[in-house]
């Protein structure tokens, strides 16, 4: 069981799979199911079933984690049969939370290297579709790190975010019921620049502002950015 519960574990201190952690951390009772399934021939698998994904239903086999960077690969995935309240409007994630509104003030920092890093201060609408929290599942890329968060009356907010891991926790100071709506900034920064010849650029497709784990990606978007004069054409 020791051995199982460890292949969760990401490769950084304090990382550990945000499946199993969410009703840990929240205290709840998800109906997440996982099992260690042993073969005659072969290695073993595992059958997860997970409520927070639109797809809940999961077959995985060990991987290199090496090669992969984790222990277990999807082998297939599908909808559960008696489909999840909340799934209607699902992509990736279970509709639990919504972001309807993100803005984002952005700052394009050049290093005396000559690299370019990235400051932002993102600021996020939340409202509940259920009930969720007080621990609050949101994505940001690893080469990111949070400095701060603020609630929208000024009170700090608590985050994790294991140094190199993609999951980000914000602690709510409660439990958000159907539509209870937050208002949430967090501040952080990081070297998210790819240099190419005389081109930076970001990879497209990945979280550089708080995507969220918990609902769909549906949302307007107010951003400003701010740039070194070097950088102009």
């Amino acid at each position: 069981m020791s051995s199982l519960i460890n292949s969760f574990k990401g490769d950084h201190e304090g990382s550990f799979d945000e499946a199993v952690m969410g009703p840990l951390l929240n205290g709840e009772t998800s109906g997440f199911f996982l099992a260690r399934v042993a073969r005659n021939h072969g290695e073993a698998v595992l059958f997860e079933l997970n409520p927070a994904l639109s797809e809940a239903v999961q077959l995985l086999q060990p991987v290199n984690r090496a090669r992969w960077g984790a222990n277990w690969a999807v082998v297939t995935q599908f909808a559960a049969a008696q489909r999840t309240e909340g799934l209607s409007a699902a992509w990736v994630y279970r509709d639990r939370l919504r972001v309807p509104r993100y803005k984002l003030d952005m700052h394009v920092v050049e290093a005396v290297s000559g690299n370019l890093t990235l400051a932002g201060a993102a600021t996020l609408t939340l409202v509940g579709q259920e009930p969720v929290g007080p621990w609050l599942h949101f994505s940001l890329h690893r080469r990111l790190a949070v400095d701060s968060a603020r609630w929208g009356n000024g009170e700090a907010a608590a985050t994790f975010k294991a140094d190199q891991d993609e999951v980000l926790w914000v602690r709510a100071g409660r439990r958000l019921g159907v539509a209870d709506t937050l208002t949430l900034t967090v501040y952080y920064h990081g070297d998210m620049f790819y240099h190419y010849l005389n081109l930076f650029y970001i990879e497209p497709g990945i979280a550089w502002f708080p995507f969220n784990a918990q609902g769909p990606m549906l949302a307007t978007f107010d951003l400003t950015y701010h740039y070194p004069a070097s950088t102009r054409w």
